[in-house]
């Protein structure tokens, strides 16, 4: 009795090393989302304690200016200025006076950093204040890295392949052009059934594949650059970079 080794892929009509591609995809996408649930659960409320403790700090510190300047001495003034710069630079350094209209460790902001962690971006607007999330970052980031870079290599093979396709069909088509040009004379047909013999041996040229390559790269640079520049106001320059 014959066996069947497609499996569920003959159900989907998928190729087996399309369908590890697929799920490869599917799993990166759902630690991401494990990630960032994971994330927010553990810094969310330590950033709104964060919050909550600068406004505190930072209403003292203006009602002692404001009130009890004249009685206070220079020396606790300054002390409490002091004190205030402290927590001012502990606060700026953990992301929270940049955007206060919304916290940076919810949901949408912790999905954004784990992408910058896997996909090794690593803009560092965000980085864990807790313990916890410093530990379990480090074991997130390897697991989540390795998954990244193994799809990007899949997914590179996938558009080299494609790029391959469109070469050869490009070369197949120049092939038709130049029998039909040609005169029907016993040669040229032994010519024509000898270059369709070699057509399933025929490989595009690394170069060409790495000149396409690279200015699809250079059109998508300047695309997301001119987009940049547009939503955020940023100079050309600054966008490029």
């Amino acid at each position: 009795m014959a066996r069947n080794n497609g499996g569920w892929c003959n159900v989907i009509h998928l190729r087996e090393d399309n369908a590890r591609f697929v799920l490869l995809m599917l799993f990166i996408f759902i630690y991401l989302l494990i990630g960032a649930a994971i994330f927010s659960a553990i810094e969310h409320e330590t950033e709104k304690e964060d919050k909550i403790a600068y406004e505190q700090k930072k209403e003292i510190f203006l009602e002692h200016v404001n009130s009890s300047m004249n009685n206070t001495s220079f020396e606790v003034f300054q002390a409490l200025f002091e004190d205030f710069l402290s927590l001012h630079e502990e606060t700026a350094a953990k992301g929270l006076l940049r955007n206060k209209k919304r916290d940076r460790w919810d949901f949408s902001g912790s999905f954004y950093f784990v992408c910058t962690v896997v996909s090794t971006i690593g803009f560092g607007m965000s980085s864990p204040s807790t313990d916890t999330g410093k530990c379990f970052l480090i074991c997130y980031g390897l697991i989540g890295s390795g998954a990244t870079i193994l799809y990007f290599n899949i997914f590179l093979e996938r558009l080299i392949t494609f790029l391959a396709f469109v070469m050869r069909s490009w070369h197949m088509r120049q092939l038709r052009k130049k029998q039909v040009g040609s005169v029907g004379s016993k040669a040229d047909r032994r010519g024509s059934q000898g270059s369709e013999d070699n057509l399933d041996n025929w490989k595009p040229s690394v170069y060409y594949v790495m000149v396409i390559l690279t200015l699809a790269a250079i059109v998508i640079a300047c695309c997301a650059s001119a987009m940049y520049s547009a939503v955020e106001n940023w100079r050309d320059r600054k966008s490029v970079v």
